[in-house]
């Protein structure tokens, strides 16, 4: 059995002691929206740290066809292309799949 006793009332904790759920209320984690017509799909991470595009551009050279500029990185797979910006948010091109998006972003971009 696990006791939750002395979580209840710790005094830093956003949720016990000023009653705010930000995962419940969709304000963190990720969001993703299937692209209507296009055949892609959209995820953000608000909680993401900003990427370094150059960098990803050099590490996914050897994966496919990569271009690059100081807004987004899209690289170009057979079956899909991943278009990525500065914050962190992707369309991923080829699929209307949520899951399938997701895992192609972290595959080649990470968590």
């Amino acid at each position: 059995q696990i006791k939750l006793d002395s979580l209840r009332n710790a005094v830093e904790c956003p949720v016990c002691q000023r009653h705010e759920f930000a995962w419940l209320e969709g304000r963190r984690g990720s969001h993703s929206a299937v692209l209507c017509g296009r055949n892609a799909v959209q995820l953000s991470f608000p909680e993401r740290q900003s990427i370094r595009l150059e960098e990803l551009a050099a590490r996914l050279g050897d994966v496919g066809h990569v271009t690059c500029n100081p807004f987004l990185l899209r690289l170009a797979l057979p079956e899909h292309t991943l278009t990525v910006f500065a914050d962190g948010r992707a369309i991923v091109g080829g699929t209307e799949d949520i899951a399938e998006a997701r895992a192609l972003y972290a595959r080649y971009v990470g968590n």
